[in-house]
């Protein structure tokens, strides 16, 4: 087994021979309580990480596993038993919101492999956050994507069903190429490049909501647009963010709303920020068109 994503090496790559002890975090995916032939209880887990997925053992302890959220991050110490073949996990321990904002790569080390379509991509969008200099912003990006329900289908929808990126995984490739387009224009500030990237990597997330992998709208998707879901989808992260950067979270705000050129209704773009975006969007579609 080894990491698809270089960036992020997983925890579950790394148990070898040479190697036998981690203490990491994972994406729980199941469990399951069983008794050993001696009659000895103990859990069957089923965990992730950006590495692989495998099969892990808990003895000597009782969790309250309902308390545990599916597809929630759990930290855990993992032990390789080479002579039996299986891994021994301690010490379970639910990932707080808290401290995946303050360590956003406790958060982004267990993305499931399973929920990944194209692992170059998701390399490519791990760069551009481990690329920023703004802490808030990155842990602003974290808590959108906290939401385990919209990081999987982000990852998965297409970002279109008939224009460009119209395929399983082209939201995640479109905002990413959208994303660096826009970082590579010449921008003032190491913080104007911060802004944008997190405008760029977010300013499609609606779709998350409103179309699926399998090229089909959504119900909600039938009635409601995409643009309306990016803000409520980052409504909770944008509350967060107005306590800590104001300005970045107004910005935000106005990038994803204010009119294009040429528009009949909407705000006039008050920032050189947001026809950068409008340029990038464009651009990774006209891109995809004539790819």
């Amino acid at each position: 087994m080894h990491s698809l994503i270089p960036i992020f090496p997983g925890c579950l790559s790394g148990l070898n021979q040479n190697n036998q002890h981690f203490h990491g975090s994972f994406r729980l995916l199941g469990c399951v309580a069983r008794v050993s032939r001696t009659g000895e209880p103990y859990w069957s887990i089923k965990v992730a990480d950006i590495s692989g997925m495998r099969e892990v053992l808990l003895f000597d302890e009782t969790p309250r596993w309902d308390t545990f959220a599916v597809n929630g991050v759990i930290m855990m110490e993992l032990s390789l038993r080479p002579q039996v073949g299986f891994i021994v996990a301690k010490n379970p321990e639910q990932l707080a919101l808290r401290d995946a904002l303050m360590e956003p790569a406790l958060f982004w080390k267990a993305l499931p492999v399973s929920w990944i379509v194209a692992e170059w991509v998701v390399e490519r969008f791990l760069q551009l956050l481990m690329s920023m200099q703004s802490a808030v912003l990155l842990a602003f990006i974290t808590k959108v994507f906290w939401q385990s329900d919209v990081l999987q289908a982000f990852l998965a929808a297409p970002a279109s069903l008939n224009y460009h990126h119209n395929y399983k995984g082209g939201l995640l490739e479109h905002s990413v190429e959208t994303a660096e387009i826009a970082a590579s224009l010449p921008l003032r500030t190491q913080y104007d490049r911060d802004v944008l990237i997190t405008a760029a990597l977010l300013h499609d997330i609606g779709k998350a909501k409103t179309l699926t992998q399998t090229m089909r709208r959504t119900s909600l998707g039938k009635l409601v647009d995409h643009d309306e879901m990016t803000l409520e989808i980052c409504a909770a992260a944008l509350r967060w963010l107005d306590a800590e950067d104001p300005s970045a979270a107004i910005l935000l705000r106005h990038i994803w709303t204010c009119s294009s050129p040429g528009a009949r209704y909407g705000y006039k773009a008050e920032t050189y920020l947001a026809p950068a975006l409008q340029l990038a969007d464009q651009m990774s579609s006209q891109l995809a068109k004539q790819a």
